[in-house]
């Protein structure tokens, strides 16, 4: 949030799953100590539950590959 870029952006999503019945989504932060962690995991779980009220949804936190700064997408450095 600090920085203005979303997760997409930053390329902290590794995984977006849907199947007819759930949506699983991967993501990681750029470092174990993000003191945002929590909000943004709960952020995503939140938002895909608002867009896709007729599924299961699951965000899972992921280490591997460690996030690095090659991870944020053309459009993130754009902006």
């Amino acid at each position: 949030p600090e920085i203005g870029l979303s997760v997409v952006d930053l390329g902290l999503v590794y995984e977006a799953a849907r199947a007819s019945d759930a949506i699983d989504v991967a993501l990681t932060l750029t470092t174990r100590a993000c003191p945002l962690g929590e909000l943004i995991v709960s952020e995503a779980e939140s938002r895909l539950r608002q867009r896709f009220q007729d599924v299961a949804v699951a965000v899972r936190l992921v280490w591997e590959p460690l996030w690095t700064p090659d991870c944020i997408t053309d459009r993130g450095l754009e902006l």
